[in-house]
């Protein structure tokens, strides 16, 4: 039997769900999951919803023409940066030098107030695809977006905790959809 505990944390309500991997469904949707079954699941801090076109899987983006990648990398630089605005709290502060490859995030200079986020991508399709990860199903070009924002600190295991979702969807109707929430520290 899980033991859930209850708080405000920001504003937002947080829900800890403990260590036998049951997530409720009230866990759920603020976040929780069985694969991360300690993290808080507190105050989402961006959100953007991308057509299927804006969030190639893996296996397509692998196949795409530098051109094309630079193509949807200026595309999806465009709608993330607006869907930044709108979060007022997404941005870290980080500041970056330049870089030695163009289109490429340089090396970091000041921290500003980097932390540990949490990401979830969730895809909705009407095609399940052949693996659920993050990168799989289209968050690649989203998360490395999310670092040159400045939203994410960088997309490693250090910086970044993915979760990856797949929901079906109607024919036609299939997004993609990228939450960032903050992980607040464990306390015992």
């Amino acid at each position: 039997m899980a033991r859930e505990r209850a708080g405000w944390v920001g504003g937002a309500i947080v829900k800890r769900i403990d260590a036998d991997g049951i997530v409720t469904p009230e866990a759920a949707k603020l976040g929780a999951s069985a694969t991360h079954p300690l993290r808080l699941a507190t105050l989402r801090v961006y959100r953007v919803e991308l057509p299927l076109e804006m969030a190639p899987t893996l296996n397509c983006h692998a196949a795409m023409r530098p051109w094309q990648r630079a193509k949807l990398r200026q595309q999806l630089g465009g709608v993330m940066r607006d869907a930044a605005w709108l979060w007022t709290s997404c941005a870290l502060g980080i500041v970056r030098g330049p870089s030695k490859r163009p289109g490429m995030p340089g090396p970091v200079i000041d921290e500003g107030h980097a932390r540990r986020r949490r990401v979830v991508v969730t895809r909705r399709s009407s095609v399940r695809p052949d693996e659920v990860s993050c990168d799989s199903i289209g968050g690649k070009a989203p998360l490395d977006m999310l670092v040159r924002l400045g939203i994410l600190r960088d997309d490693n295991a250090r910086w970044c905790e993915r979760d990856a979702k797949w929901e079906r969807a109607a024919r036609g109707a299939g997004r993609v959809v990228v939450d960032v929430f903050e992980i607040e520290k464990e306390t015992t």
